[in-house]
């Protein structure tokens, strides 16, 4: 299941001297995205303190399909494509609201840290049970890679 999971406004100083966004914000969206939605799930910086677990990024991929300038309203929506014991595959999609245009795709494969062993473990069992209520009708439970 998709949701919204970001809306923002692309600023100037976002654009290159060609005009266009530039690169480097498109991965910060993306996650602020994972992090929006892991925090829904209940793995928001409050728990993360409480519980000592967090949620990692360890693989990320960008497929750009439109360009973003200054000014332009745009929405992510994320789901979760993979869930596994410790890892979930995220995807993100992110419209110019103005056309409803696709300009990124954005897959991520983030990892329940312990943050104090530093090492990767379970995801707790509510978080689990949250998180495949946010899966794609295309997704199974299988383990991610």
């Amino acid at each position: 299941m998709y949701t919204e999971t970001l809306r923002f406004m692309v600023q100037q100083w976002h654009c290159d001297h060609l005009g266009h966004c530039n690169v480097q914000f498109y991965m910060g969206w993306a996650a602020d995205a994972a992090f929006s939605l892991t925090g829904r799930l209940g793995m928001d910086r409050q728990a993360a303190e409480q519980s000592r677990l967090g949620v990692v990024a360890v693989r990320a991929e960008l497929d750009f399909r439109g360009e973003l300038r200054g000014g332009d309203l745009v929405v992510a929506e994320s789901a979760i494509e993979a869930l596994g014991e410790r890892k979930l595959q995220l995807h993100h999609r992110f419209r110019r609201a103005a056309d409803g245009d696709r300009v990124l795709d954005a897959r991520m494969v983030v990892v329940c840290m312990d943050l104090e062993r530093r090492r990767a473990t379970a995801f707790p069992a509510p978080f689990a049970a949250a998180a495949r209520t946010y899966l794609t009708p295309e997704t199974s439970t299988e383990p991610v890679a």
